[in-house]
């Protein structure tokens, strides 16, 4: 497997638990377990938490040249973090959308704490992965 496909199946990984994500959240609001502006605080950090990830991976696709073949252990290792981390933030969003007695409020406060806590997982990784030379 090359760089360029290790990265293009990273970037699909965080795409597709942000998106799980922001549904979850505003599935609460269609079912009117919340009003609009209680929203506003979740999604915006699910934003910002994603954004860094983001950052690294497009300014990775963008300053990448050649593809050379990747190890499978760094894939798989760089995949497994990746999802474990996605899976932090997942659950709890899930969650929220699925129960009655939750709030938006405890819902931004494990995403600050778990963004802080838990982005040693994948700051290493996308570093390596997304700005080493091709």
């Amino acid at each position: 497997m090359t760089i360029a496909r290790v990265r293009v199946t990273l970037f699909w990984v965080f795409i597709v638990f942000l998106v799980v994500q922001l549904a979850a959240v505003v599935l609460t609001y269609i079912k009117g377990e919340v009003y609009a502006d209680e929203l506003l605080s979740p999604l915006g950090k699910l934003i910002a938490i994603y954004s860094v990830p983001f950052a690294v991976i497009l300014g990775g696709v963008f300053g990448q040249r050649r593809a050379k073949k990747a190890q499978s252990s760094v894939f798989w290792i760089a995949f497994c973090l990746t999802l474990v981390w996605n899976l932090i933030l997942a659950w709890r969003s899930i969650a929220f959308a699925l129960m009655k007695e939750d709030s938006e409020a405890e819902l931004s406060k494990y995403l600050d704490a778990m963004a802080i806590y838990s982005s040693s997982l994948i700051a290493g990784l996308l570093s390596y992965l997304f700005t080493s030379s091709d």
